[in-house]
Order: C-alpha cells, then sequence, then structure tokens
C-alpha cells in the first residue's frame, strides 16, 4: 500500500501536530494540581525527594551513643502499615577516615502491620520479619555491625532484657566494626 501526500501537505501535517504536541505540554505543566487528575502524575511530582515530590517521608538521625532513637509505632502505621509498606533506606555517614564525607546506604522494601505488630523487611536478597514486642531482637537492616534500624532496645551500648514496642535506630559506633559519625533512617511512603 502507498500513499501519496504532496510535500506542502506532509510539512502541514507536521507542524499540527508539533502543535499538539506543545498544548498538551503547556497545559500539563501550567495546570498545577489539577494536571494530576489528567495525565496520573502533576509536573511537580518529576523533581522528586528534595522538594517533597508528593511523596511521603520522614528521617531520623542517630549520633554515636550506643542508645536507640524511637521510631514511633504511629510513624510506621502512617508510612509503612498500607498495602504497598514503604521503602527504608541507612545511611551510615563518614564511616571511615580514609574516606571523609562518603556514606554507604541500604534500601529495603520494608512493611508493619499494626493491628498485628508483625513486620517484615525484603532487602536484596535477604528477608527478615519478626513481631514486635515478643522480647526478642531482631535488626531489620545491619550496615557494617554499626549502624542499625532494629527492633531492639539498647542504652549505651547493652541491650535491654525487655523489648517495648517501637522500633529503633541504633549507632553501635565506635563499638560496631566502623567509626560512623552518623546513622541516618529514612521511611518512604
Amino acid at each position: 500500500m502507498q500513499i501519496n501526500i504532496e510535500k506542502k501537505h506532509f510539512w502541514v501535517l507536521v507542524v499540527m501536530i508539533s502543535l499538539i504536541a506543545v498544548a498538551v505540554f503547556v497545559y500539563a505543566v501550567s495546570s498545577g494540581d489539577n494536571s494530576a487528575d489528567a495525565f496520573g502524575h502533576k509536573a511537580s511530582d518529576i523533581s522528586g525527594l528534595e522538594s517533597g515530590g508528593g511523596l511521603d517521608y520522614k528521617t531520623w538521625e542517630v549520633l554515636p551513643t550506643g542508645t536507640t532513637t524511637d521510631i514511633s509505632l504511629l510513624d510506621l502505621d502512617t508510612l509503612c502499615g498500607d498495602g504497598d509498606g514503604c521503602f527504608a533506606k541507612l545511611c551510615m555517614q563518614d564511616y571511615a577516615d580514609s574516606k571523609p564525607g562518603l556514606s554507604w546506604c541500604h534500601y529495603c522494601h520494608f512493611s508493619y502491620s499494626a493491628k498485628t505488630n508483625w513486620w517484615q523487611n525484603n532487602c536484596y536478597n535477604s528477608f527478615v520479619e519478626g513481631q514486635n514486642g515478643d522480647n526478642t531482637v531482631k535488626h531489620i537492616i545491619n550496615i557494617g555491625n554499626t549502624c542499625y534500624f532494629t527492633d531492639g532496645e539498647y542504652d549505651t551500648w547493652t541491650g535491654k532484657d525487655t523489648v517495648g514496642l517501637n522500633l529503633g535506630l541504633l549507632n553501635y559506633a565506635p563499638k560496631g566494626t566502623y567509626d560512623a559519625e552518623k546513622c541516618i533512617l529514612t521511611l518512604i511512603d
């Protein structure tokens, strides 16, 4: 099958398609919050986490005290308690004197059930699950035996006999493998 179009009609068609594409782009960028209804995402969502990007997240930081910083059940349920869970990013910052300013991070999928207190973590080829408050310490994410997202509770590098319901962030330096300046946990829904 062969279609014969005069050259001038071909260029008119190209110009019309280009104008339509520009009009759709301008509408998507300039329509603000209503563009999500038409296109699935707002133009501002493209910018990502730096400006919020429509994502819900919370970050905790802990210095090398050997004591856990609590992550509340409300935050866990809000960010990770829905059907798709959340992403957990744990970073160990300034962990080696020979490599100042570097961070070593793990990104994992994490989910939590406020109804049953069960949690589960799928990180690379590692799968860990546990029940919060069952008096069994399990580390959800461990970086270099120094930074931990954990269901254990520690006070000055000593584990407590009873484990409460909150999960925690722990910087075990300088008793861990690395002397991390800071451990940072971000939960991203």
